[in-house]
């Protein structure tokens, strides 16, 4: 028999999510302010700490394997399923897309067009700007990435890079209904059509199967045992070493077995029933509020204020430097708090107003 997930795991669950976010922040933050890693052991747990950054995206994925996956599978009976599934996730993907991509026009012309920072023509060496982000910033890129096809068939727009990963998320958000309604109700779902993206970009696959780690630490939780409470200590250092190898080796093949690592310290966390300790939850709170946002919006601001601070060529490591990878880093925290605030916020709103039947309600209660 399944049972709900325990209350203390969704704290667990927004920390890692800040956690998540955060690590992207920090690498992107570092790898545009300062060169790469000199070898000199002064300075290996600096670049240790802010070299996570993909890693930081498959966290994302398992996560969001977990909770979309709860949600699939505790409504995959419901007839308007499609209905009520495509209003949620559009509502919770797209309040914060369509202004984050408008965000990222105005920083990006600002920098490139005003400021001719030589960051955006990717002459800095920065390995997440290469490329000079005057060819990504056209209309039908915006449209593209405002319908989640990008790394499909347009780029990721302008100098927001990371906006890669939501197209992946929207292709994960219909592959996995499509293929529980299919064997649930035993006839194909037309959402399978979903699944031809794959052949434009193969390595979709790959991120899937790290997606689908969190829909089985879902179906573990909901079946499993209580554990010795070691056991999240144990599964935070197997955790830990993958993250490390992950962000050391920045191959392809790491993510499956970080995705599987996280999976069990989240599986560990919930089963032992330890509760968040208290001095994270400004941690968990931030997770659970602006994540999302974080993610979202901070490229375009670490490359704007990054690319102005640095001017020609990033900086060799230096107190200094490190001041403003942090500075960079702070600013992106109290930007996304407030742009959440204006957009992850209004979620709940707008789905109440988007749902079938929600508009006929409103008009026969008005006056």
């Amino acid at each position: 028999m399944m049972r709900d997930v325990p209350e203390s795991f969704s704290a667990w669950s927004d920390g890692a999510r800040a956690l998540a976010a955060m690590l992207v922040v920090a690498s992107h933050a570092r790898d545009v302010v300062m060169v790469d890693y000199p070898h000199r052991s002064g300075w290996l747990a600096f670049y240790a700490v802010t070299g996570p950054g993909h890693s930081g995206v498959i966290l994302f994925f398992v996560l969001s394997g977990f909770w979309i996956g709860r949600a699939v599978w505790r409504r995959r009976a419901a007839q308007a399923f499609w209905q009520d599934y495509a209003v949620d996730r559009l509502t919770r993907l797209g309040i914060v897309l369509l202004p984050a991509l408008l965000l990222t026009g105005a920083l990006d012309t600002l920098g490139l067009h005003g400021l001719h920072l030589p960051l955006y023509a990717g002459r800095t060496g920065a390995h997440s700007l290469t490329e000079n982000v005057a060819a990504t910033l056209g209309s039908w890129v915006f449209v593209g990435n405002l319908v989640f096809l990008q790394t499909i068939a347009v780029p990721p727009f302008g100098s927001n890079g990371p906006l890669w990963s939501l197209a992946w998320e929207f292709c994960y958000y219909l592959w996995f209904p499509a293929l529980v309604l299919s064997l649930a109700r035993r006839r194909p779902s037309p959402a399978l059509a979903a699944l031809a993206a794959a052949f434009f970009n193969p390595a979709l696959l790959g991120g899937f199967a790290c997606w689908l780690s969190g829909w089985l630490l879902f179906i573990a939780v909901a079946r499993g045992r209580r554990l010795p409470r070691a056991a999240p200590a144990a599964a935070a250092l197997l955790f830990l070493a993958l993250l490390a190898a992950s962000g050391a080796r920045r191959q392809g093949w790491t993510d499956l077995p970080l995705a599987i690592g996280f999976a069990l310290l989240l599986f560990t966390l919930a089963q032992s029933g330890r509760r968040l300790p208290r001095w994270l939850a400004p941690l968990a709170a931030f997770g659970r509020r602006a994540s999302f946002s974080l993610y979202a919006i901070h490229y375009p601001i670490i490359a704007l204020a990054g690319g102005w601070l640095t001017g020609p060529a990033r900086l060799a490591p230096s107190p200094v430097a490190v001041l403003w990878v942090l500075g960079l880093f702070a600013l992106c925290l109290a930007a996304a708090w407030l742009f959440a605030a204006q957009t992850e916020a209004r979620t709940g709103w707008l789905r109440a107003r988007l749902r079938p039947g929600a508009a006929a309600g409103r008009l026969a209660t008005t006056p």
